[in-house]
């Protein structure tokens, strides 16, 4: 039996004997995820059918490291009720994506199934919470550690090895037009909320990313991706403390962020990813790069081989680890360099279970938990804790009848504005928008859009 099959030796020494087994093609499949358009499937007749394009790139590099977003739906995505994947048949659509990339594995290597989670699953059907903003107006650690149990538990149902949450951005600047993905921003609450929703995966025993690494919302004019200029006083005191916080719980990836820290990409930053994230931190998970994060430069070639070198160790969306092989050719990258980013993968496949148990169940248990009501139990009373009174002058709140209501601005009458980013289509029909709930309340109350 080779060692990597072996169940009673531990991960590293097997994630060691099978990526001493791979080719190098083999190897940049496991660090390579360059769909980003969501053309990985579509749907007919109620059958998941996989795309020609990502059948051809698993075919041709034996594997692939994540599936990141495949159940993914949203405006973006253009993914919806009518063409996404909804809550009867998760189960079975993780299944087929699975069994397609296990089968046309020559080493039989499984993937890591990634879905964005900053508030709840990006997924249809799933239970949505407060966006981080109100999860820090509740103050409330308890609470967060509880949510984000709920998300794991549903994780865990239907295949999510890896949610992806927003827990590194600090609300540095008003403008910035990411502020609802921030925690607050102080940095004590910011990492306290942060350090308990890490615990509440990893007790769950589900892995988590972190996003985004670093310094994100403290872009100049509020503009993400941008300038950063703060000093190692700023990055250590406002920025890091989450950080230090969620690896000293055991958060398994942290993805790197779009903006540049004093001049320097942070997907190519070699001192904000090895001296600080992995040295002086002691962060041992998977780095991964942020959607089309590595493609920072004319020549991809270079532009990836930068990016690994500085310790990114996953793609996403991107180009340029595609091409690392070239890299190598070249010589802007090194073999050692390209088995690191790799091992980390596989130790990560050995520690999830699925290198020994890669398909799950289709017992419709991902519905059962949903329908359970326990999610939206607490979702429900993070959304009322995450209420904030700025003023109550006169005592006219509670309202008491009669009274007659005007309601204006255009968010009262929608629901999506209310619900924040990342944020699934929804059912409406089941969901009021705050004039109906006012109406409830006060039948001849008036809306105008203002």
């Amino acid at each position: 039996m080779e060692k990597y099959r072996n169940k009673s030796l531990s991960s590293k020494e097997r994630a060691k004997d099978l990526l001493s087994r791979m080719t190098l093609k083999e190897k940049v499949g496991q660090i390579a995820q360059p769909f980003k358009m969501f053309d990985e499937y579509k749907v007919e007749d109620g059958e998941i059918i996989l795309s020609d394009s990502f059948k051809s790139f698993v075919k041709a590099h034996g594997g692939i490291g994540t599936v990141f977003s495949f159940f993914r739906a949203d405006p973006w995505s253009q993914r919806d009720f009518g063409n996404g994947i909804s809550l009867k048949p998760r189960e079975k659509a993780y299944n087929v994506m699975q069994r397609f990339i296990v089968e046309n594995s020559r080493l039989g290597i499984p993937a890591l199934f990634e879905e964005n989670a900053p508030h709840g699953l990006q997924v249809l059907d799933s239970v949505i919470y407060p966006t981080n903003i109100g999860i820090g107006a509740a103050f409330d650690s308890e609470l967060a550690y509880k949510m984000a149990v709920c998300i794991a538990e549903e994780c865990k149902s239907f295949g999510i090895h890896v949610p992806n949450s927003s827990l590194f951005d600090m609300a540095c600047d008003p403008r910035f037009g990411r502020s609802e993905e921030c925690l607050s921003e102080d940095p004590y609450l910011a990492s306290s909320l942060c350090g308990e929703i890490v615990k509440g995966y990893k007790d769950t025993g589900t892995m988590l990313c972190c996003k985004h690494y670093c310094a994100q919302g403290a872009a100049l004019g509020g503009h993400c991706g941008g300038v950063t200029n703060i000093g190692e006083r700023e990055l250590h005191e406002i920025h890091l403390p989450s950080v230090n916080k969620a690896v000293k719980n055991g958060v398994d990836f942290i993805m790197t962020s779009y903006n540049d820290v004093d001049g320097v990409r942070c997907h190519s930053n070699k001192h904000i990813l090895r001296d600080i994230l992995q040295n002086e931190i002691g962060f041992g998970g998977v780095i991964r790069a942020d959607r089309t994060g590595n493609d920072f430069c004319e020549d991809l070639i270079l532009a990836g081989a930068q990016a690994l070198n500085a310790g990114v160790m996953l793609g996403l969306g991107d180009k340029a680890f595609t091409l690392l092989e070239l890299a190598l050719e070249k010589g802007y990258t090194n073999q050692s360099t390209i088995d690191d980013a790799v091992y980390h993968i596989l130790l990560k496949k050995f520690e999830s279970g699925i290198m020994d148990d890669p398909y799950i169940e289709e017992k419709g248990q991902s519905e059962t938990y949903v329908k359970s009501g326990v999610s939206q139990k607490t979702s429900y009373r993070a959304a009322a804790e995450s209420f904030v009174l700025l003023k109550n002058d006169g005592g006219i709140l509670p309202l008491k009848q009669p009274v007659k209501l005007a309601v204006l601005g255009e968010h009262a009458n929608s629901i999506y504005p209310i619900l924040g980013d990342y944020t699934p289509p929804q059912n409406t029909k089941a969901m009021p928008t705050i004039f109906d709930a006012i109406r409830k309340f006060s039948p001849d109350a008036e809306y105008t859009k203002g």
